[in-house]
């Protein structure tokens, strides 16, 4: 639900209320419980809350940035609850928080002056310190410290570096405080100066400045692939610790998916290349293999002889 586009919600909410009306027992009866629970307060502020914690633009999913969110709690969360309060008015009523007693037992009994102060204390502040706290048991400090390579995406460090002087410093300060740490994996790099270094990244800002929005890389892999390693050798060596994070790149997640989808029941005496092609087919559907058909077929047909010849 987080990534459908939440201006979407109320032509959702006025579908489920018409099949919620309509003759049919099960599907009505369906649509009545969601449309129940799209109409809720704790539903909205959720939704929104989360996307301003898990949104990626600009690389800052650290611990760090979370800090950042949890000193200025409440005026971040201002923004997110008059968005909440646009959002429930075009849905169709308006955002209340629960009965407040002297003692609750079934759930939290938040003390708050208004709605907004309410879900404030009881949503958004746990979201962060949630958030928080697991990234600092999950991960590793150097790990958490890695993230900030992903500056060298060219989509990332272009976009950042647009903006001003000083935002380009900074994100080379940060480039190379965290390369210091990874210049005892390789000689070479150990051997370059920080004033090299800094070059190096320049050179990789100036090269991607020069290309179309389209053009450039989203993802450390897609970076990986178009770094030189004559040009950019300490780059190309950042990027591969980038990608080779487990958390920072969802390769391995997507083949496990893509399996569960080729190997079916029908498919299960399919032999380990026939498998392992059709999985690579369906994971890069981006890569045009339309203008590649003759050569394919010239291919197939060289593999072994045929009682008929293939004819291109």
């Amino acid at each position: 639900m987080v990534s459908c586009n939440l201006n979407q919600l109320s032509k959702i909410v006025e579908a489920l209320t018409e099949v919620s009306m309509g003759s049919e027992r099960i599907s009505s009866s369906k649509a009545s419980i969601l449309l129940s629970a799209i109409n809720n307060s704790e539903f909205i502020i959720c939704i929104l809350a989360m996307v301003d914690v898990l949104k990626t633009n600009n690389a800052n999913i650290t611990t760090f940035a979370i800090n950042e969110k949890r000193k200025n709690c409440v005026s971040e969360f201002k923004a997110i609850f008059s968005n909440a309060s646009d959002l429930a008015t075009v849905i169709g009523f308006d955002l209340r928080m629960p009965r407040i007693v002297g003692k609750q037992i079934n759930r939290s009994n938040y003390q708050a002056k208004d709605t907004e102060q309410y879900y404030l204390r009881s949503i958004y502040i746990p979201l962060l310190d949630t958030v928080k706290t697991d990234m600092t048991l999950r991960l590793s400090t150097s790990t958490l410290e890695a993230f900030d390579l992903r500056l060298l995406i060219p989509k990332t460090i272009v976009v950042l570096t647009d903006k001003d002087s000083c935002e380009k410093k900074n994100i080379i300060k940060i480039i190379l405080n965290v390369a210091t740490k990874f210049s005892k994996l390789n000689a070479e790099v150990k051997l370059m100066t920080p004033d090299l270094l800094e070059s190096e990244v320049m050179l990789w800002i100036h090269k991607w400045k020069k290309c179309t929005p389209d053009q450039r890389p989203i993802t450390a892999l897609d970076a990986l692939t178009k770094c030189d390693n004559e040009i950019f050798p300490t780059i190309r060596l950042y990027l591969q610790i980038l990608a080779t994070l487990p958390v920072s790149v969802a390769s391995a997640e997507r083949s496990f998916s893509t399996l569960r989808i080729v190997k079916t029941w029908l498919r299960s005496r399919m032999d380990e290349d026939r498998l392992t092609s059709l999985c690579f087919l369906n994971v890069y559907q981006n890569i045009n293999m339309y203008d590649k058909v003759d050569e394919i077929i010239e291919l197939f047909a060289k593999q072994k002889k045929r009682r008929l010849e293939f004819v291109v």
